[in-house]
């Protein structure tokens, strides 16, 4: 686990600059995703989450649920292409565990589609990556207003 700017993020998953999501690579060619913790804080404290159900397809950039919070409501863009098939139940039931603990409480698990494992080439990993690029993310949010200093 490395620690920028306050906040921490965890060194065994890839990191979507596109969508603020976390991936953490499964046995069987699965993904579990999640929301990186300048996503969480951004969106506010979140108040109802929606989540596709299990057996549903999704390519990169399709929604796999949908979020409200005290900043922001709308899709969850899904990072990846694959077949949805586990939700977190307990996401579900409790929105607010995105809020306390967004590298624990993650939303869906993804069986990848083979054919395009290429699109985790454009994720970030390892603390020579993730330190830059979450540095950047973070004065950019500030400077936007979206968290305070």
């Amino acid at each position: 686990m490395i620690e920028i700017a306050g906040y921490e993020l965890r060194l065994d998953r890839l990191y979507d600059p596109a969508t603020h999501m976390w991936v953490q690579l499964q046995e069987g060619c699965r993904a579990r995703i999640g929301l990186d913790p300048l996503s969480s804080e951004t969106s506010g404290d979140v108040v109802a989450l929606s989540l596709v159900e299990p057996g549903t397809i999704v390519a990169q950039g399709e929604s796999v649920g949908d979020l409200e919070a005290a900043k922001f409501v709308g899709p969850l863009v899904s990072p990846v292409t694959g077949t949805v098939d586990e939700v977190n139940r307990d996401v579900l039931l409790e929105p607010a565990l995105l809020n306390r603990d967004p590298a624990t409480n993650w939303l869906v698990t993804v069986a990848l589609d083979p054919s395009t494992r290429h699109e985790l080439d454009a994720f970030l990993s390892g603390a020579e990556q993730l330190r830059p690029w979450f540095t950047v993310e973070v004065d950019r949010f500030r400077t936007q207003g979206a968290i305070a200093e």
